[in-house]
């Protein structure tokens, strides 16, 4: 996936991982919604953690131009992400 120019929204980079990570697993879900009050970046980021760990094949993410995220908390979590990743998961950032 590519981070857009600029990205300061956590509501939008979640959700697009999440269904770039469910389009290479050859998954599918209930997306969540961009404009949730609610939002939370920590279980977003588990999600795309449980996606990654229930795919039984080797995958790869690649996060394109991610020095475009200037969000604090998506950084967070995205750096936690990356920690936890599943050992048949690799990531390019």
């Amino acid at each position: 996936m590519s981070v857009r120019h600029g990205e300061q929204d956590a509501q939008a980079f979640w959700p697009a991982l999440l269904s770039a990570v469910r389009q290479a697993c050859g998954t599918s879900g209930e997306e969540p919604s961009t404009a949730t009050p609610g939002f939370n970046g920590r279980v977003m980021a588990d999600r795309v953690l449980s996606e990654l760990a229930g795919h039984c094949g080797r995958v790869v993410v690649v996060i394109d131009d991610a020095h475009e995220l200037n969000c604090p908390e998506a950084l967070a979590q995205l750096a936690r992400l990356l920690v936890d990743l599943p050992a048949q998961a690799h990531a390019i950032v």
